[in-house]
């Protein structure tokens, strides 16, 4: 089996629904961070003399950076996507973040409605335009999901 490098994996955004996606591959994104995390009840008493936990409520959140390049018409779309979503009380994106290609058995990722929370512009002097972007799950009828690709 070989092993499986960041370069390779992917991220989409869907324009179909979660039952009937529609993926459009985003190439003008850099590191891609998914995390899940647990929140936690405390329960420590003197007795015991020491702490024990118990998972409460998950956490999934998506952050990346997003380079910008307006003429590029597909980077720019998806771009553009994210900074109205940004500027939105109540507009969410159906994403997956998975190790590979959506049409290849066995990839895997999180995918799930997901509103833009964060949307910030960086001019450092020696880098590209980038924009760090942060996801977190929408309130939405639909369950987030890790994907499995069949």
């Amino acid at each position: 089996m070989a092993e499986r490098v960041a370069i390779d994996c992917k991220f989409y955004y869907n324009t179909g629904t979660i039952a009937t996606p529609v993926w459009v591959l985003i190439t003008n994104v850099r590191d891609v961070t998914v995390s899940q995390d647990w929140e936690k009840a405390e329960f420590k008493t003197r007795a015991r003399k020491e702490k024990r936990f118990r998972k409460t409520l998950l956490e999934r959140a998506i952050e990346f950076q997003m380079e910008h390049n307006p003429s590029n018409a597909a980077e720019n779309t998806a771009w553009e996507l994210f900074q109205a979503a940004s500027e939105s009380q109540t507009s969410t994106i159906i994403c997956a973040a998975l190790d590979g290609l959506v049409a290849t058995s066995g990839v895997q990722g999180l995918h799930a409605e997901f509103q833009v929370d964060k949307f910030q512009i960086n001019q450092e002097l020696e880098d590209a335009e980038l924009f760090d972007v942060s996801l977190s799950l929408a309130l939405s009828d639909e369950e987030p999901e890790w994907l499995v690709i069949p």
